[in-house]
């Protein structure tokens, strides 16, 4: 019996960032070369489970969540090549505070509880780094 390979889907979700911002271009070039669908995450889907929006279950249809959260990006099935894209994205000056890969544990959240977990750690993360001398 041969191991099968469970291998997310290489899809990058998007939050509070349009296409007109600085950098969207950037965005949709690491996509195309990586072969990974980008999507635009919109405040009636933050009720959403991230396993839904990657498209590995069905939309729930579920609604919104109130959030105020910076924008965000969700990487899936780009491991590999997370660092690359990352320095490509500092080098073009892509400005998006809060950035994660999915896991197994974060595609059960909402997207909402996501990026409420997304926020808090990047605010603890600037707390620390402002208390180092």
């Amino acid at each position: 019996m041969k191991a099968h390979i469970y291998k997310d889907p290489a899809v990058v979700l998007l939050w509070n960032y349009s296409q007109s911002q600085p950098g969207y271009g950037t965005l949709q070039a690491i996509c195309r070369r990586h072969k990974a669908a980008l999507r635009t995450v919109s405040p009636e889907e933050t009720g959403e489970t991230v396993a839904a929006l990657l498209g590995l279950e069905p939309l729930r249809r579920c609604g919104a969540s109130a959030v105020q959260a910076p924008s965000a990006i969700l990487f899936s099935g780009l491991d590999r090549h997370i660092q690359a894209i990352l320095d490509t994205m500092q080098s073009a000056g892509v400005d998006i505070p809060l950035k994660a890969l999915a896991t197994p544990t974060n595609r059960g959240w909402s997207f909402a509880a996501l990026l409420a977990e997304l926020e808090s750690e990047h605010k603890a993360m600037q707390a620390e780094r402002e208390a180092q001398p």
